[in-house]
């Protein structure tokens, strides 16, 4: 057995890269800050790690950026609204669902393996993934996905549903400062950040792993635990 090919999507810099794997050695070449550690981190991630956890650098900065910036102006007007808890909580539910669909590459981070055996080799560890009976093809398909689920983030938000209806009552009294010269608008600013920041976090804390193993084209899929997943990679 052996890793024939992995492609990687929506992660750090790459939108999508394809790495094919020689038989016997396979060098990852290129010059600083090309993706080369991001490979190795990404590889490690999916098939050692057990928790399988990203951060907020792990995701593309064009979608982070886009979505920090529409999370926050979202709360914010949804909070600041005299509505019920139940209300708003509502509201953000609609509103999140919406930006997903236009945020297609944030909403699931990737990578597809490809892994290849010779005729007589002993295939019986993987045997329950083989999915295409094409005599012509002599590898097994899988993939990962990290994908957003929206009720977590909706979980996250209610949790801190208290501190989040002061945070922007105390935003209110800073933009009062400000527009009386009482702090400067880069404090505000800075105080707009971090609340931004924590907004993220809990975005990406809503995050779950899914394992599969797949056809060829990585398009029909089953569900696989996670312990078997790493078995066949370890």
């Amino acid at each position: 057995m052996k890793l024939k090919q992995i492609e990687i999507g929506n992660y750090r810099q790459f939108s999508k890269i394809k790495i094919n794997f020689e038989k016997h050695l396979t060098y990852l070449a290129g010059a600083n800050n090309s993706g080369k550690t991001s490979v190795i981190d990404f590889l490690k991630n999916v098939m050692e790690n057990p928790k399988c956890n990203l951060s907020i650098t792990d995701l593309p900065i064009r979608d982070t950026q886009k979505l920090s910036k529409h999370l926050y102006n979202i709360v914010s007007e949804k909070f600041k609204k005299h509505d019920s808890k139940e209300k708003r909580i509502e509201s953000l539910h609609k509103y999140i669902q919406r930006l997903q669909g236009k945020l297609p590459s944030n909403s699931c981070v990737y990578m597809n393996i490809e892994v290849g055996y010779e005729e007589k080799e002993n295939i019986g560890l993987f045997t329950d993934y083989l999915m295409d009976l094409d005599d012509n093809v002599q590898s097994f398909y899988f993939r990962f996905e990290y994908m957003h689920n929206t009720k977590l983030l909706l979980q996250n938000i209610k949790e801190r549903y208290e501190g989040i209806v002061k945070l922007m009552t105390d935003f209110d009294k800073l933009r009062i400062k400000v527009d009386s010269n009482e702090i400067s608008e880069r404090e505000f600013r800075d105080k707009e950040t971090e609340f931004k920041e924590r907004l993220m976090k809990w975005y990406l804390d809503s995050f779950e792993p899914f394992y599969f193993y797949t056809d060829q084209t990585y398009q029909i899929k089953e569900k696989m635990d996670k312990r078997n997943f790493k078995t066949c990679f370890t």
